[in-house]
């Protein structure tokens, strides 16, 4: 299981860590008997691949758990809420089979495998982080073959049609309205105004097809949906990697540029943005027979991200979203 944390430092205090060489020396000393002061959890994100793995045994039972462990609010994350499949769990794949185009050429929504998921959520009193994705099969732009939509593992299960641009994007914010209209109805505008909105995962790599500037379009018309259906809803992105990389950094910056900017592809007004996602990744070695996770590179990555986000004086206060 992948861990999500929202972490709210000191900018300068983490470019300072991420400027550190692994070589340089650092001393540590701990007592015990001084108390500094109250200890604030941030353990309570946390996310997975395989949404459906949240209605089977040990899924049930780790949600439960992960409720105990933190005295605040427990958000989940997971992906594929809008894959098209059977709704059976696979290693890197899930699926709700939310939306299907009839014979008639219709949209047909189904929320059975989708309810089943959200009310376990209630059940353990989790809150979800509601990701945005993947691409239904009857709404990707190209499906080339019959085993084209979905990759199995151990082959590049994000390779395949899911994870394609729509290929009508009024209508994939439509999906989203109906998807977010439908939770409002089962659990009510007061409990999913708790909830955060995401739209996609990692769209700088291979999890999304299409340009960055498609994915800016994705968004505003998401993030139009949600808020048809839920005017106060949280929503934000863009989930990218890194950003450790030119390519990373590039994403997240132009994401900005075109929020602060641009008007919404969808609706011509402002484009929303409650919060900035971004995922800073370690680098895990193996030594002397242990994992190391490689905080170095991960803190270097989240110091070019807020080193990103500080050039927008807009954003720079808006709650940030690690995994």
């Amino acid at each position: 299981m992948r861990k999500l944390a929202m972490i709210l430092v000191c900018a300068d205090a983490m470019n300072a860590a991420a400027q550190m060489s692994e070589s340089t020396p650092v001393s540590i000393q701990v007592n015990l008997a001084k108390p500094e002061g109250p200890y604030t959890p941030i353990y309570s994100w946390f996310g997975y691949d395989e949404s459906n793995y949240t209605t089977m045994k040990y899924g049930k039972l780790l949600l439960a758990e992960l409720h105990s462990l933190s005295p605040v609010p427990v958000y989940i994350r997971a992906h594929h809420l809008l894959t098209s499949g059977n709704g059976v769990a696979e290693l890197k794949w899930s699926s709700s089979n939310v939306f299907t185009v009839g014979s008639d050429g219709k949209p047909v929504y189904d929320f059975t495998i989708t309810d089943e998921t959200f009310d376990e959520f209630q059940r353990a009193g989790v809150r979800p982080m509601v990701e945005l994705g993947f691409m239904p099969r009857d709404l990707a732009a190209t499906v080339p073959g019959v085993n084209d939509y979905q990759i199995h593992y151990p082959g590049n299960t994000i390779s395949g049609a899911s994870n394609n641009p729509p290929k009508d994007y009024a209508l994939w914010g439509e999906l989203v309205r109906k998807y977010t209209e439908h939770l409002v109805q089962r659990y009510g505008k007061e409990q999913v105004g708790t909830w955060y909105f995401e739209v996609w995962n990692e769209p700088d790599i291979a999890y999304w097809h299409g340009t960055p500037e498609e994915y800016n379009k994705l968004y505003d018309y998401a993030v139009a949906g949600v808020r048809a259906a839920l005017p106060n809803a949280i929503v934000g992105g863009p989930a990218s990697t890194g950003p450790a990389s030119e390519k990373a950094s590039l994403f997240l910056d132009n994401f900005l540029k075109h929020c602060l900017n641009d008007k919404s592809a969808a609706t011509g007004k402002p484009i929303p943005l409650d919060f900035i996602s971004f995922h800073p990744k370690g680098r895990p070695t193996v030594v002397e027979g242990h994992v190391r996770m490689g905080l170095a590179n991960e803190l270097k990555a989240a110091g070019e991200g807020f080193r990103i986000v500080a050039k927008y004086p807009k954003y720079i206060h808006l709650p940030h979203h690690f995994e």
